[in-house]
């Protein structure tokens, strides 16, 4: 929870001005990513405007104008970051069926444990 309430004021900070420090969106950014097995793969998606401006910039001190897409970026997180928090980080696996094949120079064949009746075979 503190590290959201920090993501939301940086948030509310930058979309207050249209020019920002590039170290700024350098930092909101790498907040956003920081979070990404909470927030899910949407944080890196959601981010390539704004680490286009860092890649822009010469100096960590230099003024930047937001860019259109930075700004639209800004509003998706300000906007959905209680939405798209609370991401499972761990995905529980699951096999849907198990195969067993294999193959020579004169042909194939293979298995489906989950359905025995299906077999399949031939020759190249």
């Amino acid at each position: 929870e503190k590290k959201l309430n920090s993501l939301r004021k940086l948030l509310e900070d930058t979309c207050k001005h249209d020019y920002v420090v590039a170290r700024h969106i350098a930092s909101l950014t790498g907040k956003i990513i920081s979070m990404g097995l909470a927030l899910g793969p949407i944080a890196r998606f959601m981010t390539r405007g704004l680490y286009a401006m860092v890649q822009a910039t010469n100096a960590w001190c230099e003024m930047l104008k937001l860019s259109a897409d930075a700004r639209m970026e800004l509003t998706f997180w300000k906007q959905s970051i209680g939405k798209v928090n609370g991401q499972p980080m761990w995905h529980s696996p699951s096999a849907v069926r198990i195969v067993y094949s294999d193959a020579s120079n004169t042909g194939y064949g293979g298995y489906m444990v989950e359905h025995g009746m299906h077999v399949a075979q031939g020759n190249w």
